[in-house]
């Protein structure tokens, strides 16, 4: 269209010229009577060239011109197109920039208005009772209309006065913190050194995955204030040892006021390593504050098995086994600590996520001393239950409306007498030695553990002969069968204890001191198969393990 155009504008051009011409041509032989036609005709000539030339330097010009738009069209598209996206890219990433940087300052503002709102809320319900809350607040008081309604108003008053104590956040310990807020506790102190990880939210109670790697009682705080914002959270973000007893079971610290300072109402457990927990328990019992210790929830399934019984009486949970012996043994501490257990036994064992190499152990492996180093297979619905138990045991407890206690029978099965008859000869075998009955570190419960899990009413000479193959060796009449001390110059307790014949007890502890080494000259099979049941009992307690004879 273009080149249309300037060649008519051309050819217009050159005929209004030509007509110019034509007519001062005529007129000028008008005038002069008959000019020189052949001059006329020469300059015409003459001037049509010049009209000419200056048509094709137009057209030539605006050719180059069109060349010079088009070349980066036809030629340099490619680069063009990628500069673009390269500015569009460029631009996606400032937007992205800013984004993130105005989630990272909302976040920061939600949480200084957090901080802002909780240390208003807990200056206004520290001057204010619950019974006022109750009469005052709405939304409250229809929050917890139900357990009202249970528990009748004085009961919830006195539970939402109350100030409760959980120590370890895993599965068990973050479902009885929830229950607990969501029954009207409006004082809780949550205690983990642990962040939440992946692996852990098939059992958690409220993280999800924005909270893996945060602390475990930070995300406690933070789904808390959307549960009951009434409520106040004191987060402690450390490891419940001894140098830590006042942070983790010292008066409540959001008191302003010395007269309204107050002890924990209730301490509930749910750590799963035994030294921790055997700290913590003992801390209790000499502050005399009301505990409740959780049992292993790891490797169960049967939710009919859970019970609540006194630590005296929890002997098939290995877990408050181990407890109940150590703090026996260090403390003295025998009976008077609540427990939950499961008396379901393991249906998987543990995982070792290690390939041991030559020399090494477990403990090399492990990050936090004395903390376990292989994995608990969980079903996360079984800490859940536990966790609920514990809450709706320590509820009832505070309200002293709901008459609730521990099962005091015995936990050992229906072969009591036995066990008991096993018990006595033992007493009566150390009272012959002049050690006296009364010395005697061991009770109906430990007597069942060695027998059943221990030795399963096999004696040890008789496990030795097949190899220690338990299909080949037949059980034998428990009155056939008696316990006596392993290592005649340590006393009876129960990794020393060994399961032979009646009659083969007092043969072997007239053999005195040397009864072990001599037995390992003649009988090393015995000595091993004693050494691999009695290093069990060991770790199951978490007693100090000896070196293997080899």
């Amino acid at each position: 269209m273009l080149f249309e155009y300037l060649f008519i504008r051309a050819k217009h051009t050159r005929r209004r010229r030509r007509r110019r011409l034509d007519f001062g041509e005529s007129a000028r032989a008008r005038a002069n009577k008959g000019g020189d036609v052949v001059g006329m005709t020469a300059r015409s000539s003459s001037g049509s060239g010049r009209d000419a030339l200056v048509a094709y330097l137009t057209l030539f010009g605006c050719g180059v011109a069109i060349g010079a738009a088009m070349y980066p069209i036809l030629l340099g598209g490619d680069v063009l197109e990628k500069k673009k996206k390269k500015k569009e890219e460029e631009k996606r990433g400032e937007r992205a920039h800013a984004i993130d940087d105005d989630e990272e300052e909302e976040e920061e503002e939600e949480e200084e208005a957090y901080e802002h709102d909780h240390r208003t809320t807990s200056s206004s319900l520290s001057s204010s009772s619950s019974k006022t809350l109750y009469a005052t607040d709405d939304i409250v008081r229809e929050h917890f209309t139900r357990n009202v309604q249970f528990f009748g108003q004085t009961g919830q008053e006195t539970i939402a006065d109350a100030f409760v104590v959980v120590v370890g956040l895993g599965g068990v310990g973050s479902h009885c913190a929830s229950m607990l807020l969501r029954s009207g506790v409006r004082k809780l102190r949550v205690v983990d050194f642990d962040q939440v990880s992946l692996s852990s939210l098939n059992r958690h109670a409220v993280a999800t995955r924005e909270d893996v790697g945060k602390p475990k009682a930070d995300v406690l705080r933070k789904h808390f204030a959307k549960i009951f914002p009434e409520a106040e959270i004191e987060v402690c973000n450390a490891m419940c040892e001894k140098k830590n007893e006042e942070m983790v079971l010292g008066v409540w610290k959001n008191s302003s006021k010395e007269s309204e300072k107050m002890s924990p109402s209730y301490v509930v457990d749910c750590i799963d390593n035994c030294d921790t927990k055997v700290d913590l328990l003992e801390a209790c019992v000499r502050r005399k504050i009301p505990v409740v210790s959780s049992g292993g929830a790891g490797s169960k399934c049967d939710p009919t098995r859970l019970k609540l019984c006194d630590i005296s009486n929890a002997n098939f949970d290995p877990l408050m086994r181990a407890i109940k012996y150590n703090l026996r043994k260090k403390h003295g501490i025998s009976h008077g600590v609540d427990c939950l257990v499961s008396v379901e036994k393991q249906v998987r064992e543990l995982v070792t996520e290690v390939d041991l190499k030559e020399g090494e152990t477990l403990r090399d492996y492990q990050v936090v001393p004395n903390f376990r180093v292989r994995t608990i297979p969980v079903l996360g619905t079984v800490p859940a239950m536990f966790g609920c138990a514990l809450a709706s045991f320590v509820l009832c407890k505070l309200s002293k409306t709901v008459e609730l206690s521990p099962d005091e029978g015995n936990d050992v099965d229906t072969k009591i007498v036995a066990y008991q008859m096993q018990l006595d000869r033992l007493k009566d075998r150390e009272e012959n030695r002049g050690s006296g009955r009364g010395a005697l570190d061991i009770d109906i419960n430990d007597i069942a553990y060695l027998m059943k899990d221990v030795w399963q009413r096999r004696d040890a000479r008789a496990l030795a002969k097949s190899g220690d193959d338990l299909a080949t060796t037949p059980w034998k009449a428990l009155n056939n069968l008696e316990f006596c001390r392993w290592d005649v110059t340590k006393p009876s307790s129960i990794d020393n204890l060994v399961l032979f014949e009646r009659n083969e007890c007092d043969e072997w502890e007239e053999s005195g001191e040397h009864a072990i080494q001599r037995a390992f000259l003649k009988e090393p099979e015995l000595v091993q198969v004693v050494t691999k049941r009695l290093r069990r009992v060991k770790l199951e307690h978490s007693i100090k393990v000896d070196k293997i004879i080899k």
